[in-house]
């Protein structure tokens, strides 16, 4: 009787904390959500969040809403300038979310059109087996998510011309925080191709990609868009060709092993961005031996950005986007002038502060290979010492200002060969051609290279040393 007793103790003793903490988990989940979404249209206020329900239990429940990108509803319609995607959450509340793990909370999540959507879009994507989303947040703050598209295959379009698309299964996996100081993530993509075709069926292009990757590690404020940390991202092959009329050949654009990469790191206010692209090949039509480069190798940076100025830029960009929203629809789009001007207008207090900490392009190197035959360059350019103010005003002091705070860097060495691909002439007619640009003072003889150095500097421009601007005068006047 005792030990049935105790056992019925235990149970209730369990399973009242195990109710209790359902109970906190599924306050603290909430919040959370809520928390979320508050962060995301403050980091991206052409986001927007409406008609959001929620339903359910202690164990689960269900989220919904939709997420309007671009303009916000107005009294609860659909702005004419946004793109509406409804979404569903079923939560499944811990410490054991469905009973098949321990955490915070398991969700699945899928997404679909609205009816502001074109129809004929809508019923072609009804027709495919819909996108898996599976998320899963721990006690600790931490979370995961999977994403995956499963193969398919669409066509749109009528009378006039079709499109159609076909693709591999995508998945993306994600890690990080919920508040999102730190997430990574990979996707792949292992095929997509797409088609148009005119009204008669007559193809006008055809792209294909093959096995695309990407991965992330980045940190940053939650309220923030600016992040450091590691990006890369590589490509197999992608191949695009066009057919211009029924008469004409198709033209090709081929990319083969591409990959890049971006490091960006923080050190206070200042911002240093390093990057990198290798392509094996490059063909753009069939127009000779220029149309085609082989392994290019580019490396460089982007150095002393101001941080806080950046941050204001986009604010200001985004403060536009909102008043253009206000904005009664049926009126006539702003000329591009006019837009401009706006933006700039809105920015421009954001580009000086950017530009008052003299920041520093380069390109350390720009390598590629023509008909067989290597070639290298690489530049540099920064803007030091100039009064903002005053450059932005514009007219003679400020241009005065900038030539004298602007410093260039260059420096090329290509092949001779390079010269007979443009000419087609013979050896003797390269060497003649060759000769011609050493004497006139641009390049210099380097064996079977031509080599240059420019410099602008304290308004001066110079090539191989000698300068070029301003015009030097002939030394028979400069003696008188």
């Amino acid at each position: 009787m005792k030990t049935s007793r105790l056992a019925l103790a235990v149970v209730l003793v369990v399973g009242g904390g195990w109710l209790a903490a359902a109970a906190y988990t599924k306050h603290k989940v909430e919040q959370s959500y809520r928390d979320e979404i508050a962060r995301i249209e403050k980091r991206l206020p052409m986001v927007h969040v409406a008609d959001l329900k929620q339903e359910g239990g202690l164990l689960s429940g269900t989220y919904s809403g939709v997420v309007y990108l671009g303009c916000a509803p107005v009294n609860g319609k659909p702005h004419p300038r946004s793109f509406a995607v409804a979404f569903q959450d079923r939560v499944q509340y811990g410490p054991l979310p469905g009973f098949k793990s321990f955490g915070a909370a398991s969700v699945d999540s899928s997404l679909a059109l609205t009816d502001t959507a074109p129809a004929e879009l809508r019923a072609a994507l009804a027709k495919l087996e819909p996108m898996r989303i599976h998320s899963t947040y721990s006690y600790g703050g931490g979370m995961t998510s999977q994403v995956t598209v499963p193969a398919g295959k669409m066509d749109i379009g009528g009378p006039v011309g079709k499109m159609s698309l076909h693709w591999a299964e995508m998945r993306a996996d994600v890690q990080g925080t919920t508040d999102r100081t730190h997430i990574a993530y990979s996707w792949t993509v292992p095929e997509l191709g797409m088609g148009m075709a005119n009204g008669e069926g007559r193809s006008l292009m055809e792209m294909q990609l093959k096995n695309l990757t990407a991965k992330s590690d980045t940190q940053g404020r939650a309220d923030s868009w600016l992040r450091t940390g590691h990006e890369e991202s590589s490509l197999e092959r992608f191949e695009v060709t066009t057919v211009a009329g029924p008469d004409q050949p198709p033209i090709n654009v081929i990319y083969d092993r591409l990959s890049g990469r971006f490091d960006i790191t923080q050190q206070a206010d200042l911002l240093d961005v390093n990057f990198g692209y290798n392509v094996g090949g490059l063909q753009a039509g069939n127009a000779g031996p220029f149309s085609k480069v082989a392994n290019v190798e580019m490396a460089g940076k982007l150095t002393r950005l101001h941080a806080p100025s950046l941050e204001k830029a986009m604010a200001a960009l985004f403060s536009g986007m909102e008043g253009e929203c206000a904005m009664d629809p049926s009126a006539a789009p702003q000329p591009p002038g006019a837009w401009l001007k706006g933006t700039m207008d809105r920015v421009g207090d954001s580009v000086k502060g950017v530009m008052a900490q003299g920041p520093v392009f380069s390109i350390d190197k720009l390598a590629f290979e023509l008909a067989g035959k290597r070639g290298e360059m690489s530049a540099s350019a920064s803007l030091q010492g100039v009064d903002m103010d005053l450059l932005w005003k514009g007219g003679p002091e400020a241009q005065q200002a900038l030539m004298k705070g602007a410093k260039v860097q260059a420096k090329a060495r290509m092949p001779l060969g390079w010269l007979a691909l443009s000419g087609g002439g013979t050896p003797e007619q390269t060497a003649a051609m060759a000769d011609g640009v050493v004497a006139q003072g641009w390049a210099q003889r380097d064996g079977e290279f031509l080599k240059t150095d420019f410099s602008f500097a304290d308004g001066l421009a110079k090539v191989n040393g000698v300068q070029v601007f301003p015009p030097q005068a002939p030394p028979s006047e400069a003696a008188q």
